[in-house]
């Protein structure tokens, strides 16, 4: 009688394991839907996972973020619209919603010269975060 009651404990203990589990599984798909509609940037490129993560990748690999705080260091207002510009096209094709959204507002900042610092932290913790994402999504398509 005392084996099976361990048995229980033990079925119980990898029942609520599995519950977390998915539980944090959940969260985690919500954290990362946060920054990329995956299912919309599939479908943008006509269901092709691969490239999707291709595109992501190359995103990644071109930190055009530095480029954008050169230019604001030194006032070249013209450069980081272009910069920011860019930044908020591509964002937008690849479904990074909450990046397409900062930088759609910071876009309109940079073109009036009116900086908001908060809304530089919000960029570059954005930025960071969505580099994580993609690295998650990345993940499941190479």
């Amino acid at each position: 009688m005392l084996i099976d009651m361990k048995m229980d404990a033990t079925d119980h203990a990898n029942l609520v394991i599995d519950r977390l589990l998915q539980s944090l599984i959940i969260l985690i798909k919500r954290s990362l839907a946060v920054y990329i509609n995956e299912v919309e940037g599939i479908k943008r490129v006509m269901n092709n996972k691969k490239l999707y993560a291709r595109l992501l990748t190359k995103f990644k690999n071109e930190n055009n973020l530095e480029g954008l705080w050169s230019a604001l260091a030194v006032k070249d207002y013209k450069k980081a619209q272009e910069i920011i510009h860019a930044i908020k096209g591509v964002a937008g094709n690849l479904a990074l919603s909450e990046l397409f959204e900062k930088s759609k507002n910071f876009e309109g900042q940079i073109r009036t010269e009116s900086i908001d610092i908060q809304t530089v932290e919000a960029i570059k913790v954005c930025y960071g975060e969505t580099l994580n994402a993609i690295d998650t999504v990345i993940t499941r398509y190479v």
